[in-house]
């Protein structure tokens, strides 16, 4: 039986840092352990997505695929980057709300 996990974030702070302060809050209730700092980052289409997915595929990714709503491919997620590799990542842009 599937079940939900729920996150709850105060809106008096910036949306960006919501969605980060969220992030925190799931890794620590699914993980169980300290967290990484958070860095998200956006693309326009599941196309492109695909293509970021493709170009990271020697890190260990973690996809998300919404099937609640039908969307599929979403969003995948890479643990464990260090400050030498993080220049792989500046083509990308911020995600904003």
């Amino acid at each position: 039986m599937p079940t939900w996990l729920y996150a709850f974030v105060r809106t008096d702070i910036p949306v960006t840092h919501q969605a980060v302060q969220l992030g925190h809050a799931v890794y620590e209730a699914s993980c169980g352990k300290p967290h990484p700092s958070f860095v998200f980052l956006a693309v326009d289409n599941k196309e492109e997505l695909e293509e970021a997915i493709f170009e990271f595929w020697e890190f260990k990714t973690d996809l998300f695929y919404e099937s609640y709503l039908d969307w599929g491919l979403t969003a995948f997620a890479i643990n464990g980057i260090t400050q030498e590799n993080r220049h792989l990542f500046k083509e990308y842009k911020l995600w904003k709300a």
